[in-house]
């Protein structure tokens, strides 16, 4: 039972580490600092530092960041690792995607 809970902990840490990072991505791919994302998204700065840390975080404000940054809260679950398989597969798909156009294309002349 012990060796379950340590691992749901584990992967709970992981969570809030994930959003941290994309928080801080987001934020200064907008070119906000940290008080202006605070003031945004009408939460404390220090809210906006323990996150960024990889600190717990409350629903209220994961709901407040993520609409000050314009995002869905599940975006920020999303890690890097993942976003870039999401897109390599988003480019597959719009390869052949493309690809059947062009087919369709040549067949109505």
């Amino acid at each position: 039972m012990q060796k379950n809970h340590l691992v749901k902990n584990m992967q709970i840490v992981e969570y809030f580490r994930i959003i941290g990072d994309n928080i801080r991505r987001l934020r200064v791919e907008s070119g906000m600092s940290q008080k202006e994302l605070a003031k945004k998204a009408e939460v404390g700065n220090s809210a906006i530092q323990a996150t960024e840390a990889g600190k717990e975080i409350t629903l209220t404000n994961l709901i407040k960041i993520a609409k000050a940054l314009g995002v869905e809260p599940p975006d920020l679950f999303i890690s890097d690792k993942d976003r870039e398989e999401i897109s390599y597969k988003h480019k597959l798909f719009m390869e052949k995607i493309s690809g059947l156009l062009e087919e369709v294309g040549k067949t109505k002349k």
